[in-house]
């Protein structure tokens, strides 16, 4: 599913991937660990894998960089969104599931991707709340609707 962004990713950074938690808590506790990890799935979500998790937030708080990404939000069942947000501090919980335009709030991100972030563009994704102003990159605008060739373009603006 994800071949094309992995292959651009490839040739951008050296890819190593874990599919087993003994390997996943090599990698994190290694001499010289990633420079990045991407959560693709909802494994840790889990508490058969809550000690994976643990060792991404102890690599993060040394300084490392994690990204929830690809399937990991679709599949996270909504009552265990809190409790993973949780146990990393954050407050973030699941809000709503939808394919709506976001418009990129350039004041929060690092300067060095503001000129190549898209301005606006189209996502389906799992939208999170209580997640503060400052720590959001894309939000909905105020002319943001629901997009949906089932439902007719409700207003999600503003949030």
């Amino acid at each position: 599913m994800y071949t094309p962004q992995i292959d651009l990713l490839a040739t951008h950074a050296t890819l190593q991937r874990t599919q087993t938690a003994d390997a996943t808590l090599r990698v994190l506790t290694s001499p010289a660990p990633p420079h990045a990890v991407l959560l693709t799935d909802a494994a840790l979500t889990q508490k058969s894998h809550i000690h994976v998790w643990d060792a991404v937030l102890q690599y993060i708080r040394s300084g490392g960089t994690a990204v929830c990404m690809g399937q990991s939000s679709s599949f996270t069942r909504p009552p265990h969104f809190a409790p993973f947000f949780s146990r990393a501090g954050l407050q973030w919980d699941m809000e709503t599931y939808l394919r709506t335009t976001v418009c990129l709030q350039r004041g929060n991100c690092p300067a060095r991707y503001r000129e190549a972030l898209p301005e606006r563009y189209s996502q389906k994704a799992v939208f999170l709340k209580n997640v503060a102003p400052a720590d959001v990159w894309y939000r909905t605008g105020e002319e943001s609707v629901r997009e949906s060739l089932v439902w007719s373009p409700e207003s999600v603006g503003g949030g």
